[in-house]
């Protein structure tokens, strides 16, 4: 995958949340082609636990994306969500 996302590849970020949001994702990393680049970004003391969870060729960066976990007061989230607001600030940054 090149810089500014122009190749081919998968990239993925994580926040750090606990290990649960960790494990599941790398659970799906794994099922990703060998052939596919895949990037991961996450905080970086969740690098070690990255190496250990997934059995694929990844390239780790260090991204702390840790917005709220859709929750307010006990009630869901009305709108789109922290992740799709924070995929709409990465891709308009470009």
């Amino acid at each position: 995958m090149s810089r500014g996302g122009r190749g081919g590849g998968v990239p993925v970020y994580v926040t750090s949340h606990g290990f649960g949001h960790l494990n599941r994702s790398a659970a799906v990393v794994n099922r990703i082609p060998k052939s596919v680049p895949v990037w991961v970004r996450s905080h970086p003391n969740l690098f070690d636990h990255w190496r250990q969870q997934v059995t694929r060729p990844i390239e780790l960066g260090d991204h702390v994306l840790d917005s709220d976990t859709g929750k307010v007061s006990g009630t869901s989230f009305k709108g789109p969500g922290p992740f799709f607001t924070s995929v709409r600030s990465l891709t308009k940054s470009r």
